[in-house]
């Protein structure tokens, strides 16, 4: 029953790692899945202290973790496509994705004058 439930866990993380999805919603609900079986198995295990508890917690706590792991990417992706329709009119700025952050580029000379550390007037509107 052990090796059951073992494959239980292990399996759907291999998949996850196999499907290599590209958006961040695909992300969130591989890892949310796979975090949420996890603790779900080891929430199950604790309350019920048996297999049918374990393999029950597992079950829920996939669920709810590729759930919020989904809403959450999908937010994200959200976020980064306002940015980027906001920023095409915005010569000299971009966005770049690195993992779990979105990285916001702006040349200089769109928000400062030559040899000045105070905003151009306007500047505020752009950030």
């Amino acid at each position: 029953m052990r090796y059951g439930l073992l494959l239980l866990l292990v399996v759907p993380l291999m998949l996850a790692g196999c499907a290599q999805p590209q958006t961040k919603a695909g992300q969130g609900a591989a890892w949310g899945t796979g975090i949420g079986a996890a603790v779900g198995a080891g929430l199950g295990q604790a309350i019920g202290g048996d297999t049918k508890s374990t393999l029950i917690g597992a079950g829920i706590g996939a669920l709810a973790g590729g759930l919020a792991g989904h809403q959450i990417g999908t937010y994200m992706d959200a976020q980064e496509a306002a940015f980027r329709q906001e920023l095409a009119a915005v010569e000299g700025a971009s966005i770049q994705r690195n993992a779990d952050t979105l990285a916001l580029t702006f040349k200089s000379d769109v928000l400062f004058d030559v040899n000045s550390a105070s905003l151009k007037p306007g500047a505020h509107d752009e950030l």
